[in-house]
């Protein structure tokens, strides 16, 4: 006689999960999840703004030596406005402030990259376009200031009218959400 064939029995019968338990494990997998992500997404865009701020303070440190040695800034040419690129060329060429330009952190699309904006003070006919005219009034009677901007988390230029924006200096303040509206902003001197 086989007095182990009930044991046997009892440990097959109970060995596994059942449904319940299962659905609440993963019932509990789905709320630890809906936590993490949306902090994981907001750390990137945390990383992304203090990128930004570096680059622009590199391009900041750029700007004052090229005022060192031609004392004054780069101009920003009214034919510049479709073309950034070609405002901030005096950093790489011919002398090499920066060996390149960084190009903006946050891009409309993949893959199409473009240096930040830039505004000189002495922007000649293309002062009436400028934020700085506009929006700071005591930038009006000063010379030799500049102005970078990057587009922010919500990927679009406030002050930049040329490129769609509402000509509003709106700063971004990361209380506000991490993508709320605004735009990251260094003015120099």
């Amino acid at each position: 006689m086989d007095f182990m064939k009930p044991l046997r029995h009892h440990i097959a019968s109970t060995s596994g999960f059942t449904l319940v338990e299962l659905l609440i494990v993963v019932l509990i997998l789905a709320i630890l999840a809906s936590i993490v992500v949306p902090n994981l997404m907001e750390f990137a865009t945390r990383s992304k703004v203090a990128r930004a701020q570096a680059e622009l303070r590199t391009l900041a440190t750029a700007l004052e030596a090229y005022h060192v040695e031609w004392n004054s800034y780069p101009p920003t040419p009214l034919s510049s406005l479709s073309d950034r690129a070609s405002r901030l060329r005096f950093l790489t060429t011919p002398i090499a402030y920066l060996t390149s330009l960084p190009n903006e952190v946050f891009d409309l699309k993949e893959g199409e990259q473009e240096p930040y904006a830039f505004w000189s003070a002495n922007l000649n006919d293309a002062m009436k376009y400028s934020p700085m005219y506009f929006y700071l009034p005591d930038e009006q009677a000063r010379s030799g200031r500049w102005v970078l901007f990057s587009r922010g988390p919500d990927i679009d230029y406030e002050a930049a009218v040329e490129e769609g924006g509402g000509g509003l200096l709106m700063y971004y303040d990361p209380t506000n959400g991490s993508a709320s509206n605004g735009d990251l902003m260094r003015f120099g001197p």
